[in-house]
């Protein structure tokens, strides 16, 4: 019985670390998608830019 209630101490601070590890990934991909996401966005208002200015400059 000591030995199972010694094992689950030890592992408990392992499993604590595991979760924030797990926390801090999910939270770094979460920014990267962000970044991903608005860098595309702003690709796309660029090229919707270029469109409109060529056929102002076309008229």
């Amino acid at each position: 019985m000591f030995a199972e209630l010694y094992s689950e101490t030890t592992s408990l601070p392992a499993d604590i670390k595991i979760r924030q590890n797990i926390r801090r990934v999910a939270k770094d991909d979460t920014t990267l998608l962000r970044s991903i996401a608005t860098a595309e966005k702003e690709k796309e208002v660029e090229s919707v830019e270029m469109i409109a200015t060529r056929k102002q400059q076309s008229n």
